[in-house]
C-alpha cells in the first residue's frame, strides 16, 4: 500500500516459489521451498482481494507533489571518487533533507536535472557538486516565477566536465543565492561546530557538522550564523529575494534537529501545507482523480494510533463513513 500510495500502478511479487537450487535459495518467494501455501500466500491473496475491490477507484489517479528534491547522478558519481569529507555521503545528505518533509506528511517527488519544475512550489537541491548552465538557468527561472529553491554546501563546485570552476562558489547560482562562499571548512571527523538560526523557536545552538561554507552575503539576508571557531558570527544560512520567489542557501550540515527546523521554515516560505497532521510513525500520502483526493494512512508503529481527521471520509475497503478520528491498528 505504501508503493501504491506513492504512485505505483502495478504490484509485482517476486518470486512465486522459493528456488530449491542456485544462488537464490534463500530469496524467499510467496511459497516456501515445499510449495505449500502459508502466511505469505494468505497475505498476498488478501491484498489481491482488496485490490480487486478498490483497484478501479485507484487506477488512473495521480500523485501531485508540490515539493521536489533534485538528485543528480553526475554529482553522485563525482562524490564517490572525491567525497570531500570522510563523514559526507551524498545519498545520506539527500535523505537528510527529505526526511523532515516525509515526517511532516508532505508529498515529495525525486527529480533529475533534466526534469521540468513546473507545478512545484519548493525545490531542494542537495550539494549539486556538478552543475551545468542549463540546470542553473532552469532553477533561476523556477525561483523567479515564484518558487522557493534551497541549496546546500558544495553547490556549483564543478562544471559538466568535472573541472572546478574559476569563479567564487556557489558558481553559476551565486547571483540568485545572493551570497559568495568566502572560504570553506571541511570539519575534523571528531569535532563539530555550532549554528544559531534566527527563526521562530530556534534560539538554541544546533550542531553543525561535516562542512561549513563561510558565507559573504551580496544581496541575501542572514538567518543563521556560526557560533564556534574562527568563523564564529559569520553567515551560515541565508535567504535571497529572486524575482517573485526566494532562494535559500544552507552553508552547513548537521543533525536531524537542524534539518527539521530548516525543513519547516522552507515549507512555510513556500506555503506548502501537510496533507494531514498525524502522530509519529503514521504516514499520510495521497493520489488524485481530478478533484477527488484518495488519502492513504499507514501506521508503521508497533502500537495502534489515533488519527484525527480534518473532514468526513468514506473508507474504501469497508465503504463506511468515518469522521472525527480513525483508529489505525499496529
Amino acid at each position: 500500500y505504501q508503493a501504491i500510495a506513492r504512485g505505483a500502478d502495478g504490484i509485482v511479487y517476486f518470486r512465486w516459489r522459493t528456488c530449491r537450487t542456485g544462488t537464490e535459495q534463500y530469496w524467499h518467494g510467496v511459497l516456501d521451498h515445499h510449495g505449500i501455501p502459508g502466511r505469505r500466500y494468505r497475505e498476498a491473496a488478501g491484498m489481491g482481494a482488496e485490490l480487486q475491490k478498490i483497484g478501479a477507484t485507484i487506477e488512473g489517479s495521480q500523485v501531485r507533489a508540490q515539493v521536489a528534491v533534485m538528485q543528480s547522478y553526475d554529482t553522485r558519481f563525482a562524490f564517490q571518487v572525491q567525497p570531500n569529507n570522510p563523514r559526507f555521503g551524498y545519498e545520506a545528505h539527500v535523505q537528510d533533507l527529505y526526511r523532515p518533509l516525509h515526517e511532516a506528511n508532505v508529498l515529495v517527488d525525486i527529480v533529475s536535472e533534466e526534469d521540468p519544475l513546473t507545478g512545484y512550489r519548493l525545490v531542494l537541491v542537495p550539494a549539486m557538486y556538478v552543475l551545468c548552465p542549463n540546470t542553473a538557468s532552469q532553477l533561476e527561472a523556477f525561483a523567479a516565477s515564484g518558487g522557493v529553491a534551497v541549496f546546500t554546501p558544495r553547490t556549483g563546485v564543478k562544471d559538466e566536465w568535472n573541472a572546478v570552476v574559476e569563479n567564487r562558489l556557489p558558481g553559476l547560482v551565486a547571483e540568485m543565492c545572493g551570497v559568495e562562499v568566502e572560504e570553506y571548512v571541511s570539519m575534523p571527523t571528531d569535532e563539530d561546530g555550532g549554528v544559531v538560526l534566527d527563526l521562530p523557536g530556534c534560539g538554541e545552538e544546533l550542531a553543525a557538522s561535516v562542512w561549513a561554507d563561510v558565507l559573504a552575503p551580496t544581496t541575501a539576508r542572514v538567518v543563521g550564523r556560526y557560533t564556534r571557531d574562527y568563523y564564529a558570527e559569520q553567515a551560515a544560512v541565508t535567504v535571497n529575494e529572486w524575482g517573485d520567489g526566494k532562494v535559500v542557501y544552507v552553508g552547513t550540515m548537521g543533525e536531524a534537529s537542524l534539518y527539521r527546523a530548516l525543513g519547516q521554515w522552507v515549507l512555510d516560505l513556500a506555503a506548502v501545507e501537510p496533507l494531514l497532521r498525524a502522530p509519529p510513525d503514521v504516514e499520510i500520502a495521497a493520489r488524485w482523480r481530478g478533484e477527488e483526493r484518495l488519502l492513504f494512512a499507514l501506521n508503521h508503529a508497533a502500537e495502534s494510533r489515533q488519527l484525527v481527521l480534518d473532514r468526513p471520509y468514506r473508507e474504501l475497503l469497508s465503504e463506511a463513513q468515518v469522521s472525527g478520528s480513525l483508529d489505525l491498528a499496529a
